[in-house]
């Protein structure tokens, strides 16, 4: 039986209709997979997951004031990273991607989500190399990807070869920078959020003439260039990045602040958590 919705996500930045999420009620670290996990590992300052659940529920409810369908995954107790469910493909147009994951912990997220979601047509898998959604931005005609710790040059190459009808453009980034969304994100057709220091080559050119706001070092610490736009005027970020609300809001953006600290914890933020599925 087929799905009762179709996928369609053409931009970044498309009014947002549809989208899967995960609750991190598994959610727990058995063994570092980022930089920011490894900081904290072992100490005090491990997410709560209490305060997990609180916030990402928080950004459910956000999203359903706003109009947004919500698709709630059911979590799997076998993957407590899941719910940073964005990392287990994309959709571009009507197609789904699956991804293929750098960490053996993950490498059953995206099947777990196939079955969720019920998609059977028009459905992709590479089959070469590895290749995260976290690394993926999406645009009508060109589709950029991050070369990461995450996403190697073969998972490159394997999209290319599934989606020909695309550009598909590698930014690389540099050692430590886990996925393209914790460095650079598209937020509107002109404007864009970019931590520069993490990028290990100047970006393509058919990005020079978006407007560019950079975060500084502690933003990027705290994912601030990772942020999720729902419409083309509008975005969710943390709560914490002022400055960069305030940038957003001189050029005519609507930004929805919230409580992301515990998330952040975890080594991503609002943007990895979400799976959009429907954008118009």
């Amino acid at each position: 039986m087929g799905i009762r919705w179709q996928p369609a996500v053409e931009e970044e930045w498309g009014l947002l209709r549809r989208v899967a999420l995960v609750r991190p009620d598994f959610f727990k670290i058995t063994k570092p997979v980022n930089t920011t996990q490894r900081n904290i590992y072992g100490t005090n300052q491990e997410p709560n997951s209490n305060y997990l659940c609180c916030q990402h529920d928080a950004v459910r409810d956000q999203l359903i004031s706003r109009g947004v369908e919500v698709h709630d995954i059911p979590p799997d107790e076998r993957f407590p990273m899941q719910f940073n469910v964005r990392d287990a493909g994309f959709i571009i147009g009507s197609k789904c991607v699956l991804g293929r994951m750098a960490c053996e912990a993950r490498y059953g997220e995206p099947n777990a989500v196939k079955g969720a979601l019920g998609i059977e047509e028009n459905l992709l898998i590479p089959t070469s190399g590895t290749l995260e959604g976290g690394d993926v931005t999406v645009t009508r005609n060109e589709i950029f990807v991050g070369l990461s710790g995450r996403t190697d040059k073969l998972g490159i190459e394997g999209l290319q070869q599934v989606l020909p009808e695309y550009r598909v453009s590698c930014i690389p980034l540099v050692n430590g920078a886990l996925h393209l969304d914790m460095v650079m994100n598209l937020v509107g057709p002109t404007t864009g959020i970019v931590h520069c220091k993490s990028l290990k080559e100047k970006l393509p050119d058919s990005l020079k003439d978006i407007d560019w706001i950079e975060v500084t070092d502690n933003e990027y610490l705290e994912a601030g260039a990772n942020i999720l736009s729902i419409s083309p005027q509008t975005v969710m970020l943390d709560v914490r990045h002022e400055r960069i609300a305030d940038q957003l809001q001189r050029r005519g953006f609507e930004c929805i602040p919230l409580e992301l600290s515990e998330i952040g914890k975890v080594g991503g933020g609002i943007r990895c958590m979400t799976f959009p599925l429907v954008r118009s």
